[in-house]
C-alpha cells in the first residue's frame, strides 16, 4: 500500500511538471515575422540595390533619405542588402558612441519603408529604443551635419527660380561628384530652357561649382550676388542676356506649366527692324573676298517683341539657295537692342549694328559675318 501510494504521488508530480512545461511553451510569443525573415536570408553586396534603397525615406519620416541620415555624423562600416518574401532589406553597420551598431530597414510589397531591428554592440535593442533612435536619426531633416559631408543631398533635385531666371536641377550623382541641370531665362520663356544638360561639380554637402562659379545652398534655396552668375542659367553665353536680374535668392518651387506661359514673352524692341533678305555683305559689288557659298538670313513676321528668321546658303552647283537653318522665332532681349533664339541644339544671338545690318553668333556658317538688306525703303545702296 505504501509503495502504491508513493508511485501515485510520483506520477502526479510528473503530470504537473509536464503540464507546466507545456503551458510555459504556449505562453512564449512567436518571433516577429519581419525580423525572422531578416535573420533567415543571407546578406549580399549588391551596390545597385543598396544605392536604390538609400534614396528612400522611412514612411514615418519622409523629410530625410536613408543615405542622407547616415552621412557625416556616423562612421559607416558597410551597407548590405537582401530580399525575402517580397520584402527588401537594407542593413547599415556603423559606429555610434564608440560601439559597433547596425540598423536594418525594409521595404514591403506596398513600398512602405520601416525599421526592422536595431543593434547597439551585440545587444538587440527594444522596439522603443529603435523608435527613439530612428526619430533622432531621421526626423532632423537636413541639418548642419551635411556641412561636413561630401555628399550633396539628392532631395535637392528640383526647380529653383528668382522670378527672372531658373535652374532645373535634374540629377545629383554623388558617386561621380557631378550634377546635371537645365537653365531658363524668363525674358524668353519660363518653360522652354535656355540651356540644356549642363554639368556642375559637387564640392561638399551644401556647395556646387558651375564653370568656376561657386554656389552655396541653404536648405532649399541659394543666393547669387553678381549678375554674371546668371550666365550659368544660359550656358555662360555672351552678354546679350538679361544679367541685370541674375542676382537674388533662388527658391525651390513648382515648375511653371506650359499652359501658364504667356504669349509674346520677349522684351519690347527698341530698334528698327524690317522684314527682308539680309545677304553676306561680301555679296554686294565686286568684292574679291566673296565666298562661293555665302549665307542669307530671311527675316519675316516682325512684331514688337519677336521676329521669324530662316538661314539659307548659296549652292553654286544648283545656282540657288538651300535652307540650312529652318524657320524659327527669335525674341528681343535685354534693353530691346538685341535678340536671341533658344533652341534644343543651338542658341543664336542677334545684334543690329544699324537699320540695314544683322549679325548672328552661335551658328558656325554665320559667325563673324555682317548681313545687309538692300530692300529697306530709304536705305537702298548699290
Amino acid at each position: 500500500m505504501k509503495k502504491r501510494a508513493a508511485m501515485l504521488m510520483v506520477l502526479c508530480l510528473l503530470a504537473v511538471t509536464i503540464s507546466g512545461c507545456g503551458q510555459k511553451a504556449d505562453s512564449q510569443k512567436a518571433p516577429d515575422e519581419t525580423t525572422a525573415k531578416a535573420e533567415k536570408s543571407e546578406w549580399e553586396d549588391n551596390s545597385k540595390e543598396v544605392e536604390a534603397l538609400k534614396k528612400l525615406s522611412l514612411t514615418a519620416y519622409p523629410g530625410r533619405t536613408i543615405g542622407e541620415a547616415f552621412t557625416g555624423e556616423y562612421e559607416v562600416a558597410e551597407w548590405k542588402y537582401k530580399e525575402e518574401g517580397g520584402k527588401k532589406f537594407l542593413k547599415c553597420s556603423f559606429i555610434r558612441q564608440e560601439k559597433e551598431c547596425s540598423l536594418t530597414i525594409y521595404q514591403d510589397e506596398y513600398e512602405n519603408v520601416n525599421a526592422a531591428e536595431y543593434y547597439a554592440g551585440k545587444e538587440k535593442q527594444s522596439p522603443e529604443e529603435m523608435q527613439k533612435f530612428c526619430q533622432e536619426l531621421f526626423s532632423l531633416g537636413e541639418t548642419a551635419s551635411s556641412e561636413n559631408s561630401q555628399e550633396f543631398p539628392e532631395s535637392r533635385v528640383g526647380y529653383y527660380s528668382n522670378g527672372y531666371w531658373a535652374m532645373d536641377l535634374k540629377s545629383i550623382d554623388n558617386i561621380s561628384g557631378t550634377v546635371l541641370y537645365d537653365g531658363y531665362e524668363y525674358a524668353y520663356s519660363p518653360t522652354q530652357f535656355a540651356c540644356k544638360d549642363q554639368g556642375g561639380k559637387i564640392i561638399d554637402g551644401n556647395t556646387l561649382e558651375f564653370s568656376g562659379v561657386t554656389i552655396t545652398w541653404e536648405g532649399d534655396s541659394f543666393t547669387l550676388t553678381e549678375g554674371m552668375d546668371a550666365m550659368i542659367m544660359s550656358s555662360m553665353a555672351g552678354n546679350n542676356h538679361d544679367t541685370e536680374h541674375g542676382a537674388g535668392k533662388y527658391v525651390k518651387s513648382e515648375r511653371p506649366k506650359e499652359d501658364d506661359q504667356e504669349q509674346g514673352t520677349g522684351t519690347a524692341r527698341s530698334i528698327e527692324l524690317y522684314a527682308g533678305e539680309y545677304n553676306d555683305y561680301r555679296w554686294f559689288g565686286d568684292n574679291p573676298n566673296c565666298p562661293e557659298n555665302p549665307c542669307m538670313i530671311s527675316v519675316s513676321n516682325v512684331t514688337d517683341t519677336a521676329f521669324d528668321f530662316r538661314i539659307e546658303q548659296w549652292d553654286p552647283s544648283s545656282n540657288s539657295f538651300n535652307v540650312i537653318f529652318n524657320k524659327h522665332t527669335a525674341v528681343f532681349t535685354g534693353d530691346g537692342t538685341t535678340a536671341a533664339y533658344f533652341g534644343k541644339e543651338y542658341t543664336l544671338n542677334f545684334t543690329f549694328p544699324d537699320v540695314t545690318t544683322i549679325e548672328v553668333s552661335g551658328f558656325d556658317p554665320t559667325e563673324g559675318i555682317s548681313y545687309m538688306c538692300n530692300g529697306i525703303p530709304g536705305h537702298e545702296f548699290s
